[in-house]
């Protein structure tokens, strides 16, 4: 599949481009990603340039830190630059302390126009750029699909890989319509 983001393709524009976009342009040449941090309540960060440099699903992460996700975001973002992205449907135990591990989820692609808008301007033309959700455990390693998950950590992260129109209501789903 070909990428024809902004720095694959000349759409003409390139005096127009406003600092988030020239920012992400040299992100992407070097170090071939950004990871960009969205500070609400709750935050995410997500990350942009993966599909563009490796062909490697993007990153997403909910409900943390902006700063911890943006780190975490960087440390699998060097995994798909040595050549190991996590899959999908597994589960990575070895970047957090303690109990508490990460899993991939495939997206559903519902999703990406509500909470990627920025990755959508990057990619401009480019089809089917795909993204993963990187969820995190609770402190006994339960994950949210999981029996036992608590409440009060639901909504801190959507379940990205059910479309809009099957997830639960709540601040996610409000986001997203």
């Amino acid at each position: 599949m070909s990428c024809r983001c902004l720095v694959c393709q000349d759409y003409g524009d390139q005096d127009q481009l406003d600092d988030v976009d020239t920012s992400l342009a040299r992100a992407v040449a070097d170090p071939g990603w950004a990871v960009l941090k969205v500070p609400e309540d709750p935050s995410w960060a997500f990350t942009i340039g993966l599909w563009h440099s490796y062909r490697a699903p993007e990153l997403a992460m909910f409900g943390l830190d902006a700063d911890v996700m943006h780190e975490l975001l960087n440390q699998l973002a060097e995994r798909v630059k040595a050549g190991h992205p996590p899959a999908a449907d597994t589960e990575i135990d070895d970047l957090l302390e303690g109990r508490t591990r990460l899993a991939v989820r495939e997206t559903d692609d519902s999703w990406r126009a509500p909470l990627f808008g920025t990755s959508i301007g990057f990619y401009r033309a480019t089809r089917g750029v795909p993204t993963h959700q990187v969820v995190w455990s609770d402190a006994d390693g339960r994950f949210p699909w999981q029996d036992g998950y608590p409440g009060r950590l639901a909504d801190a992260q959507p379940n990205l890989w059910q479309p809009v129109a099957e997830h639960p209501a709540g601040p996610w789903r409000d986001e997203a319509e």
